[in-house]
């Protein structure tokens, strides 16, 4: 979040409510002091460099009870999603959907979505996540060609004149 420029100064901490609110000090050449809080819990501080820290401790202050405000949303936000293991039984959203992974030995290598699984055939089990992620982009693809081309279609029935432009409007609100 801090810029190169920048240069953080000091840990400093206030105390609000019996908590202990902690900020990274960033001095730069601004004229407003600016409050951030990130969704990682930390807190910083861009001050100019002609006010005082007890200014800053001030500001802060005042500001304390939406600082806490904030934190506490962010301590209370779902966890970031743990990264795919690409195993079998693991859940898969695509398109909306979810559909369970599963994984067969094969003398060769194919992805194949039936009913509620995705089924990965593939001699060599390490590659699973590599032929998932490469087959990803296919049926996507497949899908916008042919929501584009049942607008194209349904223009055409209507005598509805149409450009590439409102095509692509329309595809897009379709999804």
């Amino acid at each position: 979040m801090t810029r190169s420029s920048s240069k953080t100064l000091a840990e400093t901490a206030i105390r609000y409510n019996g908590e202990t609110i902690s900020f990274a000090l960033v001095r730069t050449k601004t004229k407003r002091l600016t409050i951030s809080v990130c969704p990682n819990l930390a807190v910083e501080v861009k001050a100019p460099k002609d006010r005082s820290l007890t200014q800053i401790k001030a500001r802060v202050e005042n500001r304390a009870a939406r600082i806490a405000r904030q934190l506490q949303h962010f301590r209370q936000a779902p966890p970031a999603a743990p990264k795919r293991r690409y195993v079998s039984g693991e859940t898969h959203v695509f398109l909306g959907r979810q559909y369970r992974l599963k994984i067969h030995p094969a003398d060769h290598s194919s992805v194949k979505l039936i009913g509620r699984y995705l089924h990965v055939l593939t001699p060599t089990p390490y590659r699973v996540g590599e032929l998932v992620e490469d087959w990803y982009p296919g049926p996507r693809q497949a899908t916008a060609s042919s929501t584009r081309s049942a607008v194209l279609r349904r223009c055409e029935a209507i005598r509805y004149p149409f450009t590439d432009k409102s095509v692509e409007t329309n595809v897009q609100a379709l999804g």
